[in-house]
């Protein structure tokens, strides 16, 4: 089955929110269930589901399946009387997703299924789901009106995705292409890939038609490394605000040059969809300094439950780590919260982030990426951090390197993990945080005092260790009754994973065997 999960993540659109641990549950309970199906192939897929078709064995007819987050409704084609079966299956302890089978015949088929458009040159009007995945091929501007000739054409399209990443586009060819966009006035999911280009430095507003598709409530952008600055982040800017129904969107804006004011000027916008459950906003390298004060408006984004902030190497400092953490502690309804700080020189700003996911009740989910920061050991305030989750059961924190974790803030910070009940899943970075042995053995009593720990990833790689501490610490983790994965990575090269533990003396043995075997 991970052949046909694979070729499903291949394929799927990239607003869609399902992961490969979604898709590989849904064949897992195929084969739990006794579905007989063969000859998987995916239809497509939107933000909250995936259609695919397959072969009944027993009955040798074709059926078409439907995946769907729960509360999500049903395409409208697939109607109640083509229903035959309808089944819930749990991604995890808070979330459920549908699984229906329906009747599928050509005609329905045809409705569902993406249409590359490159290879289609009539029946437009029938068009739902459609492609033009044209990456880095040197477009022409005769290529890109043809292409936009045909968007133009299919009014009753509700998901497009084009790909036109790392081609020598215009701004004035971008316009032909976002007009074409715009005839489509029922669209629902755009996705429209433009890093790479040529779009950046530049007066014209080549964005400013897709205003006009007011139905979009899910929209990715990519416009990574495009030479954008404020101005241009001021035109983007004023085109997303008027797409009022948005309640997913993604924007890549990495390798650009937006600086403070442009980030600024895009918060201001954003701040203005107030259906947005799910924002992710990649601002990788973006000359982002907190000179002036940095302003993050997403608080004002109350439905806000899913939210991805990518600000490394952006030189906020603490200032702008307090703007962050005082926004972040407002949204009382985020879930899922994935924060990318590497290289930030946020320093004893950590207390600020610390603070404001601590206010954060309902998290699920928390990525916290503070790597390269020069935190120090006096910083204690952040042991607040994860101490209030108490629903938390997905837990990566990277503090790579870092010069301060002494055994003393270690066991501060992560006491606070025996509060979090629900923890399953953690992920350690500590690797170059001058770690010593006894710093790994406090580490080691923290993981044991969670109880219902399934899976663990830790990376301890160039600290002060010696084969005792490491010994020690996997003692400690024996106690973690629930265990049954386990990944350590002693230095770059070494990695150790152990399925199921066993006696802690057999599996110190183990780890310093390989690290001698390694050595000879």
């Amino acid at each position: 089955m991970s052949y046909f999960t694979q070729q499903i993540l291949q394929k799927k659109s990239k607003s869609c929110l399902f992961d490969f641990n979604g898709i590989r549950n849904f064949f897992i309970f195929l084969s739990q269930n006794n579905w007989y199906y063969s000859n998987y192939e995916y239809l497509s897929s939107f933000k909250r589901g995936i259609i695919i078709k397959a072969i009944n064995l027993i009955s040798k007819n074709q059926f078409g399946i439907i995946l769907l987050i729960e509360e999500e409704d049903l395409p409208a084609q697939i109607t109640q009387d083509k229903i035959i079966k309808t089944y819930e299956i749990p991604l995890n302890d808070e979330i459920f997703y549908n699984v229906f089978e329906f009747k599928l015949n050509k005609d329905l088929e045809d409705q569902l299924k993406f249409y590359d458009l490159i290879l289609t040159d009539d029946d437009f009007q029938k068009v739902i789901y459609a492609q033009i995945l044209e990456r880095k091929k040197k477009l022409t501007q005769s290529k890109i009106a043809q292409f936009s000739a045909k968007v133009s054409q299919c009014i009753q399209l509700l998901q497009l995705n084009v790909d036109f990443f790392g081609n020598p586009i215009t701004p004035s060819q971008a316009i032909i292409l976002v007009q074409s966009i715009s005839e489509c006035q029922q669209i629902k999911e755009l996705v429209l890939d433009l890093g790479w280009c040529n779009l950046g430095n530049t007066e014209e507003k080549w964005i400013e038609n897709l205003a006009r598709c007011q139905n979009i409530t899910t929209l990715y952008i990519n416009l990574e490394s495009n030479n954008i600055n404020p101005e241009d982040i001021q035109i983007i800017g004023t085109t997303l605000e008027n797409l009022i129904n948005i309640d997913n969107l993604y924007i890549g804006l990495q390798y650009n040059k937006i600086k403070e004011q442009g980030f600024n000027s895009l918060n201001r916008s954003i701040s203005k969809l107030k259906k947005l459950t799910t924002l992710n906003l990649d601002l990788f390298k973006n000359h982002i300094e907190s000179d002036e004060n940095i302003e993050f408006g997403i608080h004002q984004c109350t439905l806000l439950t899913n939210l991805t902030l990518n600000l490394n190497q952006n030189c906020i400092q603490s200032k702008g780590a307090k703007s962050l953490g005082n926004a972040i502690q407002q949204i009382n309804k985020l879930q899922k919260l994935n924060l990318f700080l590497g290289n930030c020189q946020i320093r004893e700003g950590i207390n600020y982030i610390a603070q404001g996911v601590s206010n954060c009740h309902n998290l699920l989910s928390l990525n916290l990426d503070l790597k390269i920061n020069n935190i120090e050991s006096q910083d204690e305030e952040a042991v607040n951090a994860i101490g209030n989750q108490k629903k938390l059961s997905f837990l990566n924190l990277i503090f790579r390197e870092n010069q301060f974790l002494d055994s003393k803030f270690l066991g501060s910070f992560l006491n606070q993990l025996r509060s979090c009940s629900s923890l399953k899943e953690v992920k350690f970075d500590f690797n170059s945080c001058a770690i010593d042995y006894l710093g790994l053995k406090v580490l080691g009593k923290s993981i044991s005092l969670c109880e219902n720990i399934q899976s663990l990833y830790l990376d301890i790689g160039q600290n002060f260790l010696f084969e005792k501490g490491i010994l020690d610490f996997l003692q400690e983790i024996a106690q973690c009754q629930k265990l049954f994965k386990f990944a350590l990575i002693q230095n770059y090269s070494d990695a150790m994973e152990f399925r199921t533990l066993e006696q802690p003396e057999k599996l110190g043995n183990s780890l310093l065997k390989a690290n001698s075997l390694k050595k000879q």
